[in-house]
């Protein structure tokens, strides 16, 4: 390699140089042939982010916090956002590995969420109510989601704040989601 670098340069009189850290301002994302790691990655970063948060609602707060399994689980995600992964120019049985981790971080990530929310919800006077159910949304901003709707009796609205929304019973490919 080091005397075809040095023919290149003999032989060339505009062979552009870099100066500094390899870094290009407007990069904005990876592309990758590993669709599958990119999905695991994104999908672990934002399930361990809800159970943080939902974590910091238990009741026994700070003391039940899951410091371990979170610190387990947020390693795996980091060590699987190595530079060669997530773009894909890995070998496949790092995506093998990656896979296997992004199983044990779901498990645990969603361990940690269904325990709070048991906990949390657990905690609603719900006794007046027909068929209560427990909305928990973590965005900022106004977002849309469903859930699976598997009662015969169908709401017109949910309370929200003290305020009625309308809901809208939708069947389809055999799913009833509100």
């Amino acid at each position: 390699a080091l005397s075809f670098l040095n023919d290149a340069s003999l032989k060339s009189r505009d062979l552009m140089t870099w100066v500094g850290e390899l870094y290009f301002e407007r990069h904005r994302g990876t592309y990758t042939s590993q669709a599958a790691t990119k999905k695991g990655n994104r999908t672990s970063e934002f399930l361990l982010r809800d159970a943080e948060w939902l974590s910091c609602f238990m009741p026994e707060y700070p003391k039940s916090y899951p410091q371990a399994d979170l610190e387990a689980a947020w390693k795996l995600v980091l060590l699987n956002q190595f530079h060669d992964i997530i773009p894909g120019s890995s070998v496949r049985e790092v995506y093998e590995d990656a896979a296997r981790d992004y199983a044990i971080v779901a498990k645990a990530g969603e361990s940690i969420v269904d325990n709070c929310l048991k906990e949390i919800g657990g905690r609603f006077d719900t006794s007046s109510m027909e068929c209560p159910y427990a909305l928990f949304q973590n965005a900022a901003m106004s977002t849309e989601g469903s859930i699976d709707w598997t009662e015969p009796n169908v709401p017109t609205s949910i309370l929200i704040d003290g305020e009625a929304m309308p809901v809208q019973l939708v069947e389809d490919m055999g799913r009833r989601r509100l």
